[in-house]
């Protein structure tokens, strides 16, 4: 059990387990559409500390459920990457220049959340899911 894959159920006994199936999409659908509504760092903040709160209250080890994340973590790294190199931002954001390659700040900062956003939503999908 120590390989769980994405998405393979993990037998504990916790307060998710318990739940009603159709509630759990439910609130699968209602993680989703808070997760794709932050904008700040707070709001980020309040979704990262959502996930490890429903990973906790599932009973699955923190380790088994981040170690689950390993297969998208290219995907997540290749998001981050776009997100940094083809993001334009103000030229006074500038933090990078190198011929036709330009880094600037609002790319680092969509970049960093956007793999917050990615990690959050496996992590609380797949605990509901």
């Amino acid at each position: 059990m120590r390989s769980i894959t994405f998405g393979q159920y993990y037998p504990a006994k916790s307060l998710i387990h318990s739940l009603d199936p159709r509630f759990k999409v439910v609130l699968s659908i209602i993680y989703i559409v808070c997760a794709f509504l932050c904008k700040s760092v707070a709001s980020f903040a309040a979704l990262f500390l959502s996930a490890i709160l429903i990973v906790l209250l599932s009973g699955i080890p923190l380790k088994t459920v981040v170690g689950a994340v390993k297969p998208l973590l290219f995907i997540m790294m290749f998001t981050a990457a776009i997100n940094i190199f083809l993001i334009k931002g103000e030229p006074d954001e500038l933090v990078f220049s190198w011929r036709f390659i330009n880094i600037y700040w609002s790319g680092i900062y969509n970049a960093v959340f956007m793999v917050i956003r990615i990690f959050a939503l496996i992590m609380g999908t797949s605990i509901f899911l």
